[in-house]
């Protein structure tokens, strides 16, 4: 997909996915193979330009990021046993050239990931039984400069090699009637020091309709994310740039969690679920703390700024459904706040009430209709600091704009209430079964349109000269076209 415009305030570039996967029998098991990857660049204007048939690239962001993913999984599985042995191979890599407060700014992120791990799952007639060796190792490097050109010492340089061995055990059994309990743990081992990850599952079944889940677990994260998530520019360039504790410099992350469920079965139409959850975190990286710009630039006093955070939560899950008809109805509540050297927040991406539901028909035997809708309260952000034009991405303009250099400011971080975002979409889909010798494939064309009611959503607002200016969300717009074909 690419997307271009001759108007100078439009985004400009291109993306291109791919997956591949094979399927096939070996040594008497299951041998997958699947690759995927990805390649995004996007070009943006840096302030009110005028309209140029061939744009000055100088004059322009320019930001690019692409992941690959190469893995392999054999299994064979017998009554009551089975094995798994799997290996991978990943890679992250993100260049931008951004013009930061006072001159230009290059970033150069890499992530390379090699791992490898062997599972054997035993059944017998109370117990299950999962037990593992995994063995992997992180790569990372995250680089910054002022002037955007390689042959200058960077401002900042994070190079880390994070290998890890774990071993981990993990049994469910039944206890009592209608009672079972999972418990398990891992070690986790980076140069010959070790921590350790337990988790617990409770589970009572009073009835064959209602089944009622409590669970506990501890988990480390030792791979971190320089990006600004509370930069509008996050909205544009969404990749992650990563960093691996195995630098003294990168703090290992931490979270305790625990969480209740409970499905209900009211019909064989008809379910209901209930989820709750409480976390905490520590050893977090207090990316939006450190920066104005949409990555971190420098570290002070030679150590990242670290942050901790508590989050909670309930959901309601309903859904009905039927040979031609389905609902689906979910209400959210949650809550995060960030703590960082005494400054407290909530995130962007913690929405305090949010209502989704939708509606799927078979108005044909061929033809389907569906409509769905998003309700978000509470929402918060950080002020945009500087001009900037945005426009979302449509059809009917065939493009985006986002036209500025935007800018955060740490002290205001989840400081703005944003209004209600509402908005209804609608889908179509038409599809043709054909013959093709002894086999059959099938034709689809689909469509989507968004924002059909033409809410005006707020993404932001920024404050230029004085006058704040809502970032308006996509409005009333044919979203998706296409055509595909299955056999």
């Amino acid at each position: 997909m690419a997307f271009a415009s001759r108007d100078e305030t439009y985004l400009r570039g291109a993306s291109n996915d791919w997956i591949a996967a094979i399927t096939a029998p070996v040594f008497g098991g299951t041998l997958e193979l699947l690759g995927t990857g990805s390649d995004d660049d996007a070009s943006v204007s840096r302030g009110a330009l005028p309209v140029a048939t061939s744009p000055d690239p100088s004059k322009r962001n320019a930001l690019s990021w692409s992941n690959q993913s190469l893995g392999a999984r054999w299994m064979k599985a017998t009554a009551n046993r089975s094995s798994t042995l799997s290996a991978w191979r990943s890679s992250n890599d993100a260049e931008y050239s951004w013009r930061g407060d006072t001159t230009l700014l290059g970033l150069e992120s890499v992530r390379r990931d090699f791992g490898a791990q062997a599972v054997l799952s035993v059944a017998s007639d109370h117990a299950t039984t999962v037990a593992g060796l995994r063995f992997e190792s992180i790569d990372t490097r995250y680089r910054t400069d002022s002037t955007a050109r390689p042959d200058v010492a960077p401002s900042l340089e994070l190079d880390a090699t994070t290998p890890m061995a774990t071993a981990f055990i993990e049994q469910s059994r039944v206890l009592a009637p209608h009672w079972s309990l999972g418990i398990g743990g891992a070690v986790v081992s980076i140069r010959w020091r070790s921590t350790v990850e337990p988790r617990a599952t409770v589970t009572w079944t009073p009835r064959t309709s209602l089944t009622l889940t409590v669970t506990g677990s501890r988990t480390h994260q030792f791979v971190q994310s320089l990006r600004n998530a509370e930069s509008v520019v996050s909205h544009v360039a969404p990749a992650e740039l990563f960093v691996g504790a195995g630098d003294g410099r990168v703090p290992v992350a931490t979270s305790s969690n625990a969480a209740f469920a409970a499905a209900l079965r009211l019909s064989p139409a008809a379910t209901l679920s209930v989820r709750a959850f409480v976390r905490s975190m520590d050893g977090l990286v207090a990316v939006s703390q450190m920066t104005r710009e949409p990555f971190v630039t420098q570290v002070d006093a030679g150590m990242l700024r670290d942050a901790t955070a508590r989050a909670g939560g309930v959901s309601a899950d309903a859904s009905w459904r039927t040979s031609r008809v389905s609902l689906d109805l979910r209400y959210g509540w949650t809550t995060v706040m960030y703590e960082s050297s005494g400054s407290r927040y909530a995130p962007e991406h913690a929405v305090r009430h949010q209502v989704t539901g939708g509606v799927s028909a078979w108005l044909t035997p061929t033809m389907q209709l569906r409509v769905g809708g998003v309700v978000a309260l509470g929402r918060r952000a950080t002020p945009v600091d500087g001009g900037v034009e945005w426009e979302s991405c449509n059809l009917l303009d065939r493009g985006c704009e986002f036209s500025g250099v935007p800018r955060s400011t740490p002290a205001l971080a989840g400081s703005l209430a944003l209004p209600g975002y509402i908005r209804t979409d609608v889908s179509v889909r038409k599809q043709w079964q054909l013959g093709m010798n002894s086999r059959r494939a099938e034709l689809a064309l689909f469509g989507t349109v968004t924002n059909i009611f033409n809410r005006r959503n707020v993404l932001n607002f920024t404050d230029a000269d004085g006058a704040r200016t809502a970032l308006q969300l996509r409005p009333l717009a044919p979203l998706v076209i296409g055509l595909d074909w299955r056999f």
